[in-house]
This record gives structure tokens, C-alpha cells and sequence, in this order.
């Protein structure tokens, strides 16, 4: 169900105006108890590129993209991965909600 998800969220801005030739931007995310690392760690990304977020992660949590349109990834124990675009230019914020830490800031142009 999660992977549906991100997926769904994936194909609804993605389009296939420029024929996707941005590759992904992977970004590893480590939580354990209330750790979650990275914390803050700012990257760049261009309209329509493709952000991977592998996660591995000890207990539930959600991380949350703060764009628009939101994007909200249900975490499980284990490891997963999610897939997201961003289709505005401007800052982003990616928070974990349950430890209420700051992963990324994407810088979008």
C-alpha cells in the first residue's frame, strides 16, 4: 500500500514534458528510537527530478514533504523507499513528525 502510494504520488507531477531526463536524487534516511539522521542536511534538486528517500527505520514513523502538492510517506520498521517530484521552484522542507525532526531542506530550481 505504501509503495502504491508513493508511486501514485510520483505519476501525478511527473508529466512527461521534458521525457524525464533528470536523474534521481537518493537520499538515505536512517531512524532509530527518536535519531533520525540526517538532520537538516540541505540538497538540490531541479523541477521534475525524481527524489528518492531510502529509509530504514527500527519503528513507525511519517515523513512529511512540505510542498505543494504535500506529500506524506507512512513509515514501517524495515526498509523502504519513496519516490516523489516537486514541480515548484523555492524551499522544501522533508520532517520526520514523530521525533519532529528536520531531514532535508531542498533547495528547488
Amino acid at each position: 500500500m505504501i509503495l502504491t502510494t508513493a508511486l501514485a504520488l510520483t505519476g501525478c507531477g511527473s508529466g512527461n514534458d521534458s521525457g524525464g531526463s533528470h536523474s534521481p536524487e537518493h537520499v538515505k534516511v536512517t531512524i532509530k528510537g527518536d535519531s533520525v539522521t540526517p538532520q537538516s542536511k540541505p540538497i538540490n534538486a531541479s523541477i521534475g527530478q525524481p527524489i528518492v528517500l531510502d529509509v530504514t527505520s527500527n519503528r513507525n514513523g511519517e515523513l512529511h514533504v512540505h510542498s505543494s502538492p504535500e506529500h506524506e510517506f507512512e513509515v514501517a520498521p524495515g526498509h523502504s523507499s519513496y519516490r516523489f517530484t516537486l514541480q515548484q521552484p523555492g524551499l522544501v522542507d522533508v520532517e520526520e513528525h514523530v521525533s519532529d525532526v528536520l531531514v532535508l531542506r531542498i533547495t528547488v530550481k
